[in-house]
């Protein structure tokens, strides 16, 4: 899956989970092994928000990943 194609269905899941939840279940449930897998797996184009992802201008001398609890 490209990463367009991926960010682009995850926008669409997004949006279907806020305004139409069982059309969400139908297209989940029409998924084949394969895609759902890929959707699991693929958090920067389908699960992270747009405000996670790094901009791509920054150097990456500048990022800072921080994680744990408090």
């Amino acid at each position: 899956m490209t990463e367009r194609k991926a960010m682009q269905l995850g926008e669409k899941l997004r949006w279907l989970k806020e305004h139409d939840p069982q059309q969400l279940k139908s297209l989940l449930a029409q998924l084949t092994e394969e895609e759902a897998e890929a959707i699991i797996y693929d958090w920067e184009g389908v699960w992270a928000r747009p405000n996670q992802l790094v901009d791509d201008n920054w150097p990456e001398s500048v990022i800072l990943f921080m994680a744990g609890r408090g």
